[in-house]
């Protein structure tokens, strides 16, 4: 082959890797808000799971203690923040030892519920696996004849924290909203193709709400407090 035609045939090759990776770099915006958008789906699912499971409404009165003066006026609202605490520290680490067992791949199912079947699913793909089509990621549609899909690897990482937030609202003329929530802090990994990112996700979700009558001190109406 003479020389000329190999530089061409370098030239093409070179031309059309940088190509590729001009393209991959323009798609990766894309692939992270789809991917952060599945593994949010994902460790939200599992958190809401184990939150119904722990925080039952049974225990809502004795977490939320109202104290009335003689004539049945609110003086001030406590919370049993240790039965919180325990239980919110319970549903970290149920949740923290599925995700974990999930992305070792040896997560089994306990029963034959739609959330159970997914989970193994999950696990035999060894963690968190997402496929985002190439005309999503390109956007353009034209190309969704092709059927090509790009992977998409997430993993949710360890250092789970979580924290009791209350707040407490005037509710209608006299009555007064008082609700508990928890918030689950973690750190999470997207692996992409030559591509990785750590980056910290918040959970919150209510797990008590009571309606109380009466009117509390302004002191214990605001926004929501860490307890």
């Amino acid at each position: 082959m003479k020389k000329w035609k190999k530089g061409l045939l370098v030239l093409i090759i070179a031309c059309l890797c940088v190509g590729m990776v001009a393209l991959y770099t323009q798609m990766l915006p894309i692939l992270d808000d789809y991917g952060r958008m599945q593994i949010e789906q994902f460790t939200s699912a599992v958190l809401v799971h184990y939150k119904r499971e722990i925080f039952t409404s049974e225990a809502l009165t004795d977490w939320i203690i109202v104290n009335r003066d003689e004539k049945g006026e609110i003086l001030s609202i406590e919370y049993d923040m240790t039965s919180l605490n325990q239980l919110a520290d319970q549903l970290v680490y149920d949740a923290e030892s599925t995700i974990y067992q999930v992305q070792l791949g040896h997560y089994q199912a306990k029963d034959d519920s739609r959330y159970e079947r997914v989970l193994e699913k999950i696990s035999t793909e060894q963690g968190v696996v997402g496929r985002v089509p190439l005309e999503t990621a390109l956007s353009f549609p034209l190309l969704s004849w092709l059927g090509i899909q790009i992977p998409v690897r997430f993993k949710t990482m360890t250092n789970f924290s979580q924290e009791i937030l209350t707040e407490v609202t005037d509710y209608g003329i006299n009555d007064t909203m008082v609700k508990i929530s928890v918030r689950v802090t973690m750190n999470q990994e997207m692996v992409l193709p030559f591509f990785h990112e750590i980056y910290p996700s918040e959970y919150t979700f209510p797990v008590a709400l009571r309606l109380v009558k009466g009117r509390v001190p302004e002191v214990y109406l605001g926004g929501q407090t860490n307890e």
